[in-house]
């Protein structure tokens, strides 16, 4: 074995001189641009992102410390900003089927334009119900309409009583119900009295009594048509006083979304849900309800809120988002539930977009290890991009077994 030579102090370090810089500080100087070292790496990633056709995916491998993660989100970066920014993603509150919301897409920024309209909708909605049908106006309407009916239906039961008594027979109410009875000086005769009478007087009364009879049966079979007459002419007074109201309140936002039909055909379903509603009475003051959660009135007005489930306002290019955590919840959502009177209650404004909705129409990046570990998590994601289509169930419902009633909301085009 050789000796070894001893190392002096100014061998065990290097001296530069600072005269050969030309800054001052490091501050002023720029990053290096490329990724060194990984000249294949980085070629094989842009191949990789060039493949636009579905069924194609990037796997990133290397060892800790070769700047993995810093080189793709950098890339993906630079790819992204050039990329349009994708549309916001809300779900609708489905009238015809309320537990499937409807997906509504629009431009990046609307949804929240969207979501603040209606925001103020319902805030404004329950005072101008009050307004509108607790006016003197459409009080003296709805007044008149009830006494009209009122006296139809007096004036019909007056002229059969008038009717009966010019031929001696009496038009009594009792709590049974309407009932005939002979009349002699002025009283009805008891049924000693009538029992009394001759046979042929009586043959005779009990035939007036039998046609007058029939007449108020005939008469009381049309009472219920004229009933719902009268509540179709409510209806319409209904409407009447408050359709102008309800249209003052969309009035903006139809105005805001005048290019979008889709939008306008919500505003439309609105409008007719709430004239359906208003039938129903004034609803209570939400000031007055202050510190309740949730009252019947408001949950019914929250449906015509707007979920923004993706935000885009702000955002420039596609979105690169990095899901740390990939489980199934995460990557594709979830439907939340709360309780309320001790039952599990949900509807669509507890729906949670997942990484694949963040991402949609961008880049996702997972941690391929993790999302392996994850129950169910891998068999989502595929089932996802293979359909092409984003479906947010819960575990259970996409195993096959049963569950707990949920949401089924409608499922949105899977573009990663």
């Amino acid at each position: 074995m050789s000796d070894l030579a001893p190392l002096p102090a100014a061998a065990l370090r290097t001296s530069c001189d600072p005269a050969c810089f030309d800054f001052e500080t490091t501050n002023e100087l720029v990053p290096h641009p490329g990724d060194l070292g990984q000249a294949r790496a980085v070629e094989a990633l842009h191949f990789g992102l060039a493949m636009g056709h579905t069924g194609y995916h990037v796997f990133v491998l290397g060892e800790t410390g070769t700047g993995k993660h810093a080189t793709t989100f950098r890339l993906l970066g630079e790819r992204a900003a050039a990329e349009p920014v994708p549309p916001d993603l809300c779900y609708l509150h489905n009238f015809d089927e309320p537990l499937r919301p409807r997906l509504l897409t629009l431009p990046a920024g609307r949804g929240a334009t969207l979501r603040a309209l209606m925001t103020t909708f319902i805030r404004e909605l329950g005072p101008a119900i009050n307004a509108a049908l607790g006016s003197d106006t459409h009080s003296d309407r709805i007044e008149a309409l009830q006494n009209n009916h009122k006296a139809r239906e007096e004036a019909a039961l007056r002229a059969i009583g008038d009717g009966c008594a010019a031929e001696g027979i009496s038009l009594l109410q009792t709590p049974e119900g309407f009932v005939f009875a002979p009349v002699r000086d002025g009283e009805a005769l008891s049924p000693e009295a009538f029992e009394a009478l001759p046979e042929a007087e009586r043959n005779a009364i009990e035939q007036k009594v039998m046609a007058w009879s029939d007449r108020l049966e005939d008469l009381l079979n049309e009472v219920p048509g004229w009933r719902k007459a009268l509540r179709e002419s409510i209806v319409r007074a209904e409407n009447d006083a408050l359709g102008p109201a309800v249209a003052h309140l969309l009035r903006e936002a139809r105005a805001a979304f005048a290019d979008l039909p889709e939008v306008l055909g919500f505003f439309e379903a609105v409008s007719r849900d709430v004239l359906d509603y208003a039938v129903d009475g004034i609803v209570p003051d939400e000031e007055e309800e202050e510190g309740i959660a949730e009252t019947e009135e408001n949950t019914r007005f929250h449906r015509y809120q707007v979920k923004l489930l993706v935000d885009h306002a702000g955002s420039q290019g596609a979105p690169v988002v990095f899901e740390n955590n990939p489980g199934y919840g995460n990557l594709i959502g979830r439907i939340e539930h709360v309780v309320q009177q001790g039952n599990q209650v949900t509807h669509f404004n507890l729906i949670r977009a997942g990484a694949l909705h963040r991402a949609n129409g961008g880049y996702l990046v997972l941690d391929a290890e993790r999302l392996l570990t994850q129950p169910f998590a891998w068999e989502g994601l595929k089932r996802s991009l293979r359909a092409g289509e984003i479906r947010i169930e819960p575990p259970a419902e996409a195993q096959g077994w049963s569950g707990a009633l949920t949401l089924e909301p409608e499922a949105v085009p899977c573009e990663l």
